[in-house]
């Protein structure tokens, strides 16, 4: 009996899902999200850059090890038309925080509840952070990660792209 309880949860949960759980959105998505001051900052201003969306948070130790790194690429291929972009599912004080004691050289955008969501939209089905979706110049979505990106699997999609 328990298992068929189980079972019937289970169904119950899979079939309230949006459909966005099983087919994720396949270019940069027509989004706006506050930055860190509460400003609004919409995904369309970033059209026509290859964009790295990386959704972290300062509680998670594979985030932090990803930031070195992206601020780099930052640094060397912004003039280029790579930008990064960090989507905090954090409180967005701690995010500020760590931003500001890190030298975060890119957009850190509010998370939380809907950045997650976003995430999901983009294929996070599992909630894992980070998450990183790169994007080319058209918006469309060439790279999904689920885990820690490391610099030099961003360096072999970026580069054909610049």
């Amino acid at each position: 009996m328990k298992k068929l309880l189980s079972l019937l949860l289970l169904t119950i949960l899979l079939s309230s899902t949006s459909s966005y759980a099983f087919a994720p959105i396949e270019q940069l998505p027509d989004q706006v999200l506050l930055d860190l001051d509460g400003e609004p900052q919409p995904f369309n201003q970033w059209k026509g850059e290859i964009v790295i969306l990386n959704f972290w948070a300062t509680w998670c130790p594979p985030c932090r090890r990803e930031m070195p790194s992206f601020i780099e690429l930052q640094e060397q291929y912004g003039a280029q038309g790579v930008q990064f972009v960090g989507v905090a599912i954090d409180n967005p004080k701690m995010a500020q925080r760590y931003g500001s004691d890190h030298g975060i050289n890119f957009p850190t955008l509010q998370g939380e509840q809907s950045g997650l969501e976003l995430s999901m939209m983009l294929g996070n089905h599992r909630s894992v952070l980070p998450y990183t979706v790169i994007f080319d110049r058209s918006g469309k979505v060439v790279s999904r990660r689920s885990g820690e990106i490391r610099h030099k699997e961003i360096l072999a999609t970026i580069t054909p792209l610049l």
